[in-house]
Formats: C-alpha cells, sequence, structure tokens
C-alpha cells in the first residue's frame, strides 16, 4: 500500500520488518557460495551436537594413567582418553552413539577394569563393575559380542546390581556402604579416607580365571563366587575375618612333606576329616558296595573274604582280606573282629591308594577315593564316621591362602567343579563332608563305572578324576533319560551303547578337558564278557540295582 506526501509524491509504508528478519539475509546467504568458490571454509567441521562422560576409574586408590576405551551397543570405539591422577577423566561422546556402553580401563600395570551402563554422566569402572560386567555379560568383556552388548538394559543391570549386593551384604555393611549403594553410577571418590565405597574397594580384590570370579578379602579368603555369569554367591566368610589358629592335629599335616611316586608319604586319617574335591558321585556305584556288603553281612560266617574288609585293605595298600580273619557276624568296619588281617603291610600297593592334599589351616581334601570311602562312610548302618584308614599325601599346599589354594588345585586338576547335572559350581559349592547325604548324583559317572573293563581299562598312571572325563563326554552320545536305570535290561542296554561308542573313538581323539581317549583309558575294543559279568547273580549291576530298590520301600 502507497501513501503520499502533502506534495503528491508516493512514499513507503512505515510497517516495520517482521522480527528477526535481518536486513542482510541476502548477503548472509549467498556468504558461503562465495566461500566455497574461492576454497574458504572447513569442509571437515563436525558440528554433531556431544554428551559429556565422566569416568572415575579405581581399584580403591585412584588409576592414575590409565587408557580408556568406551564401546556403544554396535561395539563401536564412540570415546577414548587417558585418566588424571585422581583416576578421572571427561570424555565427549557422538549423539549417534547408543546405549548401552562398555567402558574398557586398561591401567599402566595389571589387570584391565570393565563396565557397562546405559548411564552416561558418571560412571564407575572398578573390580566390582567388572564382576557386573561379566556377569550380564556372560564372558569376559573383551571377548563380548555386539549383540552380548547390546541385549543389556537398565533392568538387567539392576538386577546384576541387587544380586551383588545380596553377596556382599556383609561386606558392604561392615564398611557402611549402603545396600541400595549403586556400583556402577554411584558416588566414588578414589583414595578417600570417608568415602564408605572406596573404603570397600580397598577392603577387597577381584580374581578372575576364565569365566570364574572370586571376590576376597586382604587375607586372600574367598567373599563371593561366581562361574560362567552366575549370580555371585555368598561363601559366609565376613570381610574383616582373621584366619581360624590351627588345632594341633592340623599344625601337624601342616608340616608334613609330601610324597613322591619313588617315595610316597602315608598318613592315618579318619573319613570325617576328608573333604571332597567334587561336588557328585555315581550313586549306582556306591549302591553295587553297599548292596554287596549287605547281602555277606547276612551271611557273614559263610563269607571267607567279606567284600568291605578287602576292599578296606586295598585302600591301605594292604592287598586282600586274609581268608576267614573277618566274618564274623555283626562286624563292621570301625569295629572289626580281633583276628581280622590284611595280607600285607600299609603301604605295600601304594598304586592302590587314595589321595590327598594338604590345605590353608591344615584341612584335609580328598582328590581320589570318594566313591570307596563313601561306601565305607555309608555302609554297616553309618556309623563309620570316624572309621581310619591310610592315604598318600601328594601335595601341601597349606601355606598359600583360600583363593591361591584353589587356583592351585584348579591348575593341578585336582578339583572337579560339576554337579551331578554337569553344571558348573564355585568352589564354595563343594560339600563339607563325604558320603551319600551330602554329595550328589552323577549318573553319567556311574555309568562309565559299569562300563570299565569293557569299554575302557584304567590306566596305571592315570589322572585324576578320569571317569568323569568319560562321563562329560558320554552326556552327547546318551541319554539316560530313555532308560529304566532300575532294569537289569535296559541299564544293561545303556552301558552296551555306552561302551561302544567308547571304544569306537580313535587313540589321539579328545575327549574332554583336553584329555586324549587313549590317556583316559581307551581300548579300542569291546569286551563282551565284562558286560556279561554285570548281570550274573553276583554282578555289579544286580547288587546294584537290588539294593537301589530296597531304598524305594
Amino acid at each position: 500500500m502507497l501513501t503520499r506526501f502533502p506534495n503528491g509524491v508516493p512514499m513507503h509504508s512505515t510497517r516495520q520488518r517482521p522480527t528477526g528478519f535481518p536486513r542482510h539475509l541476502p548477503l548472509l546467504l549467498t556468504l558461503p557460495l562465495l566461500l566455497a568458490a574461492c576454497g574458504g571454509g572447513d569442509a571437515n567441521l563436525d558440528t554433531t551436537p556431544t554428551r559429556a562422560m565422566t569416568v572415575v576409574a579405581a581399584t580403591g586408590k585412584a588409576m592414575a594413567g590409565a587408557a580408556v576405551t568406551v564401546q556403544d551397543a554396535a561395539k563401536a570405539t564412540v570415546g577414548s582418553g587417558t585418566t588424571d591422577a585422581n583416576g578421572k577423566l571427561v570424555l565427549n561422546l557422538p549423539a549417534s552413539a547408543a546405549a548401552p556402553f562398555l567402558l574398557t580401563v586398561t591401567p599402566t600395570s595389571g589387570s584391565a577394569q570393565y563396565a557397562v551402563t546405559v548411564k552416561e554422566t558418571a560412571v564407575n569402572v572398578t573390580p566390582l563393575t567388572s564382576v557386573l560386567a561379566m556377569q550380564l555379560l556372560g564372558t569376559t568383556p573383551a571377548a563380548t559380542s555386539a549383540s552380548q552388548l547390546a541385549a543389556v538394559d537398565g533392568t538387567k543391570i539392576a538386577t546384576a546390581q541387587t544380586q551383588l549386593s545380596t553377596a556382599l551384604a556383609d561386606a558392604m555393611r561392615a564398611m557402611g556402604v549402603s545396600a541400595t549403594y549403586d556400583f556402577v553410577n554411584g558416588p566414588l571418590v578414589p583414595g578417600s579416607s570417608t568415602d564408605a565405597a572406596d573404603k570397600l574397594l580397598d577392603q577387597l580384590a577381584v580374581k578372575v580365571s576364565g569365566t570364574d570370579i572370586d571376590i576376597v578379602n586382604t587375607s586372600g579368603a574367598i567373599l563371593a563366587q561366581s562361574t560362567g555369569g552366575s549370580v555371585p554367591r555368598a561363601t559366609g566368610t565376613a570381610l574383616l575375618a582373621t584366619p581360624a589358629t590351627p588345632t594341633a592335629r592340623q599344625q601337624q599335616l601342616m608340616a608334613m612333606v609330601p610324597g613322591t611316586a619313588a617315595a610316597p608319604v602315608f598318613i592315618e586319617v579318619a573319613l570325617d576329616e576328608l573333604l571332597p574335591t567334587q561336588p557328585a558321585v555315581g550313586y549306582d556305584q556306591i549302591y553295587y558296595k553297599l548292596g554287596r556288603y549287605s547281602a555277606e553281612d547276612l551271611i557273614m560266617d559263610k563269607t571267607n573274604k567279606p567284600k568291605k574288609f578287602a576292599e578296606l585293605c586295598e585302600a591301605n595298600g594292604q592287598d586282600d582280606v586274609v581268608t576267614k580273619t573277618a566274618n564274623v557276624t555283626g562286624a563292621t568296619l570301625i569295629k572289626p573282629p580281633a583276628a581280622f588281617a590284611c595280607k600285607s603291610p600299609v603301604g605295600t600297593k601304594p598304586g592302590d591308594m587314595k589321595t590327598v592334599v594338604v590345605g590353608p589351616g591344615g584341612k584335609l581334601y580328598l582328590t581320589d577315593g570318594h566313591h570307596t570311602f563313601s561306601a565305607f562312610w555309608n555302609a554297616d548302618g553309618g556309623v563309620n564316621q570316624k572309621l581310619k584308614v591310610w592315604v598318600k599325601l601328594t601335595d601341601n599346599l597349606s601355606k598359600l591362602n583360600e583363593v591361591d589354594f584353589w587356583s592351585a588345585m584348579k591348575a593341578g586338576k585336582k578339583v572337579w567343579l560339576k554337579d551331578g547335572a554337569n553344571r558348573p559350581i564355585v568352589t564354595g559349592q563343594l560339600p563339607q563332608q563325604i558320603g551319600l547325604a551330602a554329595l550328589g548324583n552323577d549318573p553319567y559317572r556311574a555309568l562309565v563305572y559299569f562300563t570299565r573293563d569293557a569299554g575302557y581299562i584304567v590306566p596305571e598312571a592315570s589322572t585324576e578324576f578320569l571317569e568323569f572325563y568319560w562321563g562329560d563326554w558320554l552326556r552327547s552320545k546318551i541319554d539316560l533319560a530313555g532308560y529304566d536305570l532300575t532294569s537289569s535290561a535296559s541299564y544293561s542296554s545303556a552301558i552296551l551303547k555306552a561302551s561302544q561308542a567308547m571304544v569306537a573313538l580313535q587313540a589321539t581323539d579328545v575327549v574332554s578337558g583336553g584329555n586324549t581317549a587313549a590317556s583316559l583309558g581307551w581300548s579300542g575294543k569291546l569286551d563282551t564278557k565284562a558286560l556279561d559279568d554285570l548281570v550274573t547273580p553276583t554282578g555289579k549291576l544286580t547288587y546294584s540295582i537290588a539294593y537301589k530298590k530296597t531304598l524305594a520301600k
């Protein structure tokens, strides 16, 4: 619209331009084009918004000068840097980075620590967040896949935190840490004398071996454990506990020097002193022994060489029972007849004897003989817990703390950490005594026992837990759920199939645990006579099934 001055000359309207619309806009719009035309500007300038993440890395004291890497849900690296003297680092994450994030902190010396988080503002990376990371990912964080990482969410992290807090409840309470403390995103002041969370870290250490985790106190006593990403399990040991003073007997054991194959050392022990190094046995194998013992007890005066006394002599390295020295009605292992005698002195046949290791505090750990000694334990109505037997001392590891002791036992393959269903366990789940009431049942371990001589022959120098390695392998070859193990015919069919699978291997085939078939006693030839012997009137399977049926009554 035009208006006119009084002289009639038209003039423009005085209405204002819209707010924020600069008069020089045309020039601004053309400036980038001019710059581009003459080569100006920075084509690599990234104007994408970023988000700040504050990392605090500590093991009690600050992890200074440690390399930090942050990976997002796709396992793409979205941030990196080095911590300062206080173990801190502020990183700028690109807007495209998607949670959850995996943080890896690698110190100048020592083990890397990890954390998994969906929150960004403040993230702690400590030995305890490493435990959570392994639990959430089900594997070592360095080996995790993008799909494993992407599957983690806030709910899973909260659940894992609660489980860890439960396992460490006593330790947290002792240090004044709230039961609801957030290990990953809660406040943490490394090196502080007043910060409860940092004081807790000062009193703890985390030992990792493969997928096994032990959380220990400063004495090396295990407070909590997990394996394969399982829920951490408290052991009942207090954070500030001091080792108990060994008894005179334990001090005596701690002072002993172990023997060698050429010069074995024998010690006499009571059955109730022995701690198992496996969580399960094959019940049906022990049922055979108990069935035979019971049957012979009924006709003891007519049994020239009672099996239970013969096995006691054998276990002591004394060859066999002397004929007609133990066949007295009512005789028990712990109260044998006055005339009871073995053919040879103790240790004459050391290869027949069972083995033990002295552990921390002078405790005795049984590494071979769980079935034989459990049969003794349960024989005679269960009165033999104090029965004295002779064993070989192979190792004295009493100078080690608890966590180092179990590390040595694992390295030496002197402990079997799978339950009767072949599920991994931690050392804190091992039973505290032998006998059927304490030990679980592994039916495949019994199956292997019945294949002895038919499918394999026990080598003279056999590895510990030989039958468990065979049983581990047989689980993929035969499903015992498809057999009636109270039927001689059905059970025999399972034993035959297992034996056939064993002899079909080649000597160099790996069976389990890195052991070849040859090292586990592979024969390559099926012995059908050994199978037939199982089901005779006095056969092992016959006694086992008969005894098992008495338990069901």
